[in-house]
């Protein structure tokens, strides 16, 4: 407990932090006392600019490392239940909701968008902000001069916050911030359902501490409040359906139209998800090819397959779904990448059994978050900052996965030594 603690204290430093950098033309509240005290902040964050990357750094590394010892050595017995991990979620992330997005102007965006569909009464996906100038939301916007560029399912769904914000700024905005967190509750719930289908377990403490309290999964899903928490939370339901009619397609007797049922749902789920980013789209060939093999003979060939890479097929599928929504990353329109989109790859962490594998994508959310450390300190993006960006996000991994290779490569030189 001490050491949770201590980590929603580390989580309240970065929400205090984030102020530092909070866009000049925006203005929370006019109470006198937030109002001073933003002022404050501005003046330091001028003041000592480059000191600003280097506070975020320690933040950084202290959540990190915190999080590293909670999920290596605190003992969480008594963390299994839903009731326990949904407790430890809200708690967390209760500083996060009132944190500034820092790091991201997206839900300026998400929220715009809404209002040009609810207030103006025009479609964002064919219309761009530019083309209403005397809105005084534009003033500390960003992304203003292109369309929309999700999907309508995540244009319906931002219309939810928007409405019940009644077109208050900063109401509407800690609302959207809210409507984040449901989504990482929504997910919690998801992820618990696919791990009692997959394994017939309850979702363990350390599972739930390497995914829930990640640091990068907490600040870009709540504290920057990117709306890919809401693009996973059908992904996942999607997989669930899939995994039980892959699950009754191996049973010697089995109901064809349960079947039938549970890949309408699982597809049906997925497209759903794919209405605010298309990326989910890649797990329909995945489904579709594991159903396909669940009852012939490659059925068998998959087995071997497993079996030559020391897994079973199930842990071949998380491979699959994880390896098809990480290939994205490297596209150039993920700027390699962006550190949010890392939680695509993230929420499958509880069901690989490969520690190599887990290790690596724990360490891509560390080099993720540490990539904004160069656009803070020259306050912008350039080339050059796009280039430190990738060497900071990869070199890291890369090297990890060398010592890896190595000491497998040792492991195995002992073995045919000692026959």
């Amino acid at each position: 407990m001490k050491l949770l603690g201590a980590y929603f204290f580390l989580l309240l430093g970065y929400t205090y932090f984030s102020y530092f950098l909070t866009d000049p033309n925006l203005v929370f509240s006019s109470w006198p006392m937030y109002w001073n005290w933003q002022v404050g902040m501005w003046q330091a964050a001028a003041d000592v600019h480059r000191i600003i990357p280097v506070v975020y750094g320690g933040l950084m590394a202290g959540i990190f490392c915190l999080y590293f010892v909670i999920a290596k050595y605190a003992r969480l017995q008594w963390l299994n239940s839903f009731k326990s991990q949904l407790l430890v979620v809200l708690i967390v992330s209760i500083p996060l909701v009132l944190a500034n997005n820092a790091l991201s102007h997206d839900i300026f965006n998400y929220i715009f968008n809404a209002k040009m569909v609810s207030y103006y009464q025009v479609d964002p996906h064919v219309k761009v902000a530019l083309d209403f100038p005397d809105d005084p939301w534009l003033r500390f916007m960003h992304n203003v001069h292109t369309p929309a560029p999700y999907w309508y399912g995540w244009t319906a769904w931002s219309l939810i916050p928007y409405w019940i914000g009644m077109g208050k700024f900063t109401f509407t905005w800690l609302l959207f911030k809210i409507f984040s967190l449901i989504s990482v509750v929504s997910l919690l719930y998801g992820v618990r359902s696919l791990y009692k289908v997959v394994y017939e377990k309850e979702l363990p403490a350390h599972a739930f501490v390497l995914l829930f309290l990640n640091p990068l999964f907490l600040v870009e899903l709540i504290g920057n409040a990117h709306n890919d928490g809401w693009m996973l939370v059908p992904a996942v339901f999607g997989v669930i359906f899939f995994w039980k009619a892959y699950k009754l397609l191996q049973q010697k007797k089995f109901s064809s139209t349960a079947i039938a049922q549970n890949i309408f749902f699982s597809i049906s789920f997925i497209l759903l998800s794919a209405t605010t980013k298309y990326v989910t789209l890649v797990l329909v060939p995945i489904v579709i090819g594991a159903l396909v093999t669940a009852r012939n003979s490659l059925s068998q060939t998959a087995k071997k397959v497993a079996t030559f890479l020391g897994t079973s097929t199930s842990q071949l599928i998380f491979f699959c779904i994880a390896g098809a929504l990480f290939v994205p990353l490297f596209t150039a329109r993920s700027q390699q990448f962006h550190p949010w989109y890392l939680t695509w790859v993230l929420i499958w962490v509880p069901f690989i059994e490969w520690k190599w594998l887990r290790g690596v994508i724990i360490i891509f959310s560390v080099t993720s978050m540490f990539r904004y450390i160069p656009w803070m300190w020259e306050r912008g993006y350039t080339n050059q900052v796009l280039v430190d960006q990738k060497m900071i996000t990869w070199a890291i991994p890369a090297l990890f996965l060398v010592y890896m290779l190595g000491k497998w490569l040792m492991s195995e030189k002992k073995r045919s030594n000692s026959k």
